[in-house]
């Protein structure tokens, strides 16, 4: 058995390359601060992911597009003070976030590759969004309006392209919703929340837009950046894993137990080819698990891949 296993790993290892998320800690930044394109740093680079950065040179120099990399830990920063800063005040793990804007775009090379997996990321308001939707401020209403009752909306799309060409699926995450008919249901997101874009398949890239319901003559008044991160993706080579029959695995995506078909001896591998589970039974206890992308191999050489929420 052992040595049948070590075979499995080996064609993991040869065939398929996958990268763990890309936390952003690889700066390192002082204490409560940003890092934009006022530095001359024209991307971020994490798990062969590039976050480009745009930087205007008019009027003495602006963050114009794309991202901005940051560790601020004050979540009471008000108005643009607060433009990157996480609203819960920290990173989802590790130090490091990335603060994005309308128009942002995640990609990788793929000339090396089949196809690309974005599995999603972490993703939260800023503060200069998060209390501008609370209270209002000199450009944007408050959301709910006085009585609470208006059907305030802020959604993050995440769109994707091949080869430049745009992909149908899109991801639609709230990041504030005041539509609901109780007013008790409404929120405006705080925490760090992941946003799955498996349906968004092959793209090698990722672009981000808002809509809203408070818009005005320029667009839409609410400030429009928010933050990210731990962004997943797998990158399968052109060799693919061998062609078995798959396992059939359930529920998939699972939380705490995930089931097989039929008693047999099996594996759980991270996408890194990392062995971290093995049994026999029907029933896997899967709560040891990070949330994430992991492969499960039988005895028959046959796979499956699922997700641990």
């Amino acid at each position: 058995m052992k040595k049948y296993f070590t075979l499995i790993l080996c064609a993991i290892a040869f065939n398929a390359t996958a990268q763990i998320p890309a936390s952003f800690d690889g700066v390192q930044l002082s204490p409560d601060t940003f890092i934009n394109g006022s530095h001359g740093i024209k991307f971020f680079q994490d798990s062969k992911m590039t976050f480009p950065v745009v930087w205007d040179t008019s009027w003495g120099g602006f963050w114009a597009g794309g991202w901005a990399l940051s560790n601020q830990s004050d979540s009471t920063r008000m108005g643009t003070d607060g433009l990157y800063q996480a609203i819960n005040g920290k990173a989802h793990s590790g130090q490091n976030y990335l603060v994005g804007q309308e128009g942002s775009e995640i990609y990788v090379d793929n000339i090396n590759f089949k196809f690309i997996d974005f599995n999603g990321f972490y993703v939260n308001n800023t503060s200069y969004a998060y209390y501008s939707m609370r209270d209002g401020d000199g450009f944007a209403k408050k959301f709910g309006g006085a009585d609470g009752n208006d059907p305030d909306y802020l959604i993050l799309h995440i769109a994707g392209k091949s080869g430049g060409n745009w992909l149908p699926d899109t991801i639609e995450f709230p990041l504030a919703d005041f539509r609901f008919a109780n007013n008790s249901e409404d929120y405006i997101v705080s925490q760090w929340q992941f946003v799955d874009t498996r349906r968004i398949r092959n793209a090698d890239t990722l672009v981000f837009f808002y809509s809203s319901s408070d818009t005005g003559q320029f667009g839409i008044n609410t400030p429009t950046f928010f933050v990210i991160d731990d962004a997943e993706r797998d990158l399968w080579e052109s060799v693919q894993m061998p062609s078995k029959e798959a396992i059939n695995v359930y529920p998939n995506p699972a939380s705490s137990t995930l089931f097989i078909e039929e008693n047999k001896s099996w594996m759980i591998y991270s996408v890194t080819g990392q062995m971290l589970l093995q049994g026999d039974s029907k029933d896997i206890d899967i709560r040891s698990l990070k949330p994430g992308t992991y492969i499960l191999l039988d005895e028959q050489g046959r796979s499956a891949r699922f997700i641990k929420q």
